[in-house]
């Protein structure tokens, strides 16, 4: 470019021409005089004034020439440099389109599902997804952001999640049911008996009527109370009470009674249980760590105002609530942590006869209440029973021989009036609801019910009578019903069992031939429970429940109720079958899954194969993802670190089975370290979970995505491969990550959260999704995830593979 001189440059900058000065220095290429020029200009001066003019014109218009050129050059420059910065932005956006499209690459070469079904699961999947979040940066609200902006945590709830919106659809369904039962039903029917149950605990003008008498006449019937001036302090008998409180009210000061498969002895398939009970907060920290004190102040409250509905002044009121909390927390000192309960071998070591019981825990008059309790089984003091914790037992012993009587019977009627609060009058209801909101991490409102009356009564009603509802459940759409279960056991159950059975040799902490074929047997002989137990779709229901008489007073209909649970677990005792209909672990109508670790038993319900967790008709990864991971994650704890003690063959508790070889048991170690390591920085993190509560279940959680995983590949490599579904743009195999993590979209109150950590030895859902994923190289290379994406752990524990 030529040299531009400062003339020029500030015209070009000005944008205008500027007039040539006389004192214009010319180039030579630009002048057109020359010495001899100068000549003929002197010998011809009439003529000089005429050229000098033309000469300067061709300067001039020379210069213009040369202003434009370069104007016009520039010009050019712009141009060019646009248009460059225009295809760097083409480029970029192109990269970009190219890595987002690269999450659904499938979607050209397979053909689309426009089934009704198809485009339903299609909604459920889409409305739940926020793709504007980056799937390797945070998957949880990719998956679930769409659903949980959708459904808003209802006011009296502290949390809401996928399976809450499922309960909640059953529990209307429920109530549809009762309505329809008509008034010709046979008395003995057990229709009639859940309508007439249900409609007394509707009738709350008469609670309103009756229950703070029939109350005051129970206390009195017991004993009496010191708050009621109605007793004796010489001739109280605190366990005559106890007794009373456990056998007739179903009340568990001190320590619970139930039954269940024997953990010891394979012959006995059932046995009387004894374990800690007695707080009326959900863990013994709640005593202790500050962190809780606005729920145990709530406690407190709950305390205060129940005393004062019994016409206790402030000043007593105040002081009632403080001696109970303190000795409360007195007992909370010798309670387990609940760490504590994963190691049965430690607390589960013998059966004890009755006579060994009464000297463990002389305080209780342990043959007469047991004998109450199960009339019908011919207990003895040579009758043995399961004791969960030991010196729990001896210590709470301690503890009420060193209370005098005045504080026991506090204690004791404390716990008799705040298990009953939610069945008596509307005073009575709202101070215990008062309560449950802060536990849920609602604020305080004395006006607002913690649910609708009918909700309340069902919820009661399946309490006593949770098979009749379940027959009920199961026979409005039994070809549904029994599709769905046939279904899910052969199209997903089946192919989970056989997923694990099949990478047995590449589970890292199974290196030894021993230990292969202990888990394979173990898979093997798992029971299976699903849908619902056969005696409810028979007449064996009305016979089921022959001895349950209902009334038209609910308080008599839950004293009622009470003594049948109380037979049922009579019969259990005597029962030599494990897997009688009777002891079925869940109603038809639960959203739930569970493993019991004694008797190697799997309960799936009715309840959980509804959608969106699972359908007959929803796509296969769908199936797998959802309803795969969670029979997975169950079925998988037969090997977590409470299943490993339970032993073969009989599954009883064992310390001698080697599930683990030395160099298996390294690894293990190695690896529960790694992911131990990864949890700890989740609760440092977060602070809404334990380790050491979550580490056992996390463990199984990383292997049960990814035997689920390869089950839904074994099922595709067999069946086919099926089309996509229409407008969602995942492929196949990332439609079941996305299912798995859908299943669990959930949203929660940070106050119930922090109190939900406490007690749960599952992670958070959300921590659940992100942590089991984190661990998967498989899911990191489907959504082509960076090593350095958030999520990718910094170091992939590997304990399945």
């Amino acid at each position: 470019m030529p040299e531009m001189t400062g003339n020029q440059y500030n015209s070009d900058m000005n944008g205008e021409e500027s007039e040539p000065k006389e004192n214009d220095r010319l180039s030579p290429e630009d002048s057109a005089l020359n010495t001899s020029d100068v000549k003929i200009m002197d010998k011809n001066n009439s003529n000089s004034n005429t050229d000098n003019k033309k000469s300067r014109f061709e300067i001039l218009e020379n210069r213009f020439r040369r202003a434009r050129s370069q104007l016009e050059s520039n010009r050019n420059h712009r141009i060019i440099l646009i248009l460059a910065i225009l295809i760097f932005v083409l480029l970029v956006t192109t990269i970009i389109l190219s890595i987002k499209l690269s999450l659904r690459p499938q979607l050209i070469s397979n053909p689309k599902c426009e089934t009704s079904d198809c485009l339903k699961a299609a909604t459920s999947v889409v409305s739940a997804l926020n793709t504007t979040y980056d799937p390797c940066h945070n998957f949880w609200q990719f998956s679930c952001n769409g659903w949980t902006n959708k459904n808003a945590i209802p006011d009296n709830r502290g949390s809401w999640a996928v399976t809450d919106q499922i309960r909640d659809r059953i529990q209307h369904e429920l109530r549809h049911y009762i309505d329809l039962i008509g008034q010709g039903v046979d008395e003995a029917d057990p229709q009639f008996k859940v309508k007439r149950f249900y409609s007394s605990c509707l009738n709350v003008e008469d609670i309103e009527y009756n229950s703070i008498s029939t109350i005051k006449y129970e206390i009195q019937e017991i004993g009496g109370w010191s708050l009621l001036s109605s007793w004796s302090y010489q001739s109280w008998d605190r366990t005559k009470v106890i007794e009373r409180l456990h056998t007739k009210y179903g009340v568990n000061p001190y320590f619970k009674v139930s039954v269940g498969p024997d953990d010891l002895d394979p012959n006995q398939p059932f046995i009387i249980k004894i374990e800690p009970s007695g707080l009326g907060l959900p863990s013994k920290n709640y005593y202790y760590d500050s962190k809780y004190e606005k729920q145990t102040e709530s406690y407190k409250n709950f305390m205060r105002e129940l005393a004062k509905l019994f016409n206790a002044q402030s000043i007593q009121a105040n002081q009632f609530a403080e001696n109970m909390f303190n000795y409360e927390k007195r007992i909370a000192e010798v309670t387990p942590d609940l760490e504590e309960y994963e190691e049965p071998n430690n607390y589960l070591k013998k059966r004890y006869s009755i006579r060994e019981l009464m000297s463990i825990a002389p305080s209780i008059k342990w043959l007469n209440l047991l004998q109450n309790y199960f009339p019908n089984s011919q207990l003895n003091e040579g009758t043995r029973v399961l004791v969960a914790f030991e010196p729990y037992l001896r210590n709470i012993s301690n503890i009420i021989s060193t209370t005098d009587n005045g504080a026991v019977n506090d204690y004791l009627m404390w716990r008799f009036t705040s298990t009953y609060a939610p069945y008596l009058s509307k005073a009575f209801r709202l101070i215990h609801n008062e309560f449950q909101q802060s536990m849920n991490g609602l604020e305080s409102n004395k006006l607002r019910l913690a649910e609708e009356r009918w909700e309340f009564c069902l919820r009661i009603t399946s309490k006593f009578l949770g098979q009749a509802l379940g027959s009920m459940f199961i026979k409005n759409k039994l070809p549904t019903r029994l599709d769905q279960s046939n279904g899910a056991r052969s199209h997903v159950i089946n192919y989970i069992k056989s997923s694990v059975l099949e990478n047995i040799n590449s589970f890292v902490w199974a290196r030894s031939d021993e230990a292969r074929d202990l888990i394979n047997r173990k898979v093997r002989q798992l029971e299976l429970l699903i849908s619902q137990p056969n005696f409810v779709l028979k007449n064996d229901i009305e016979k089921y429940y022959n001895e349950f008489i209902v009334q038209n007073s609910f308080y008599q209909n839950i004293l009622n109720g009470i003594h049948f649970n109380n037979r049922k677990n009579d019969i259990l005792l005597k029962s030599r079958n494990s897997v009688s209909d009777y002891s079925w672990k869940l109603l038809p109508q639960d959203v739930d899954i569970a493993y019991e670790y004694a008797g190697n038993k799997l309960t799936i319900p009715a309840g959980f194969l509804q959608f969106p967790l699972y359908d007959t008709n929803l796509p296969v990864p769908m199936q797998f993802g959802s309803l795969g991971f969670h029979v997975a994650a169950h079925l998988l704890r037969a090997f977590d670190l409470t299943g490993l003690q339970y032993g073969m063959p009989d599954f009883r508790l064992s310390s001698e089975q080697k599930w683990r070889s030395p160099d298996g048991q390294q690894d293990f170690d190695n690896s529960l370290e790694c992911l131990s390591k990864d949890l700890q920085y989740l609760s440092e993190k977060t602070q809404l979970m334990y380790p050491n509560l979550t580490l056992s279940q996390t463990y199984i959680d990383v292997g049960a995505l990814e035997l689920a995983f390869a089950a839904y590949k074994n099922y595709v490599s067999e069946k086919g491969e099926e089309g996509h579904l229409s407008g969602v743009y995942l492929n196949s195999e990332q439609l079941f990550y996305t299912s798995f993590a859908q299943s669990m979209c959930e949203s929660v109150r940070p106050e119930r959260a922090l109190i939900k950590s406490e007690i749960q030895t599952t992670l958070p859902n959300e921590l659940r999704v992100m942590t089991v994923l984190r661990h998967s190289s498989r899911f990191a290379q489907l959504f082509r995830c960076k090593d350095s994406s958030s999520m990718r752990a910094e170091q992939t524990c590997h304990l399945w593979g």
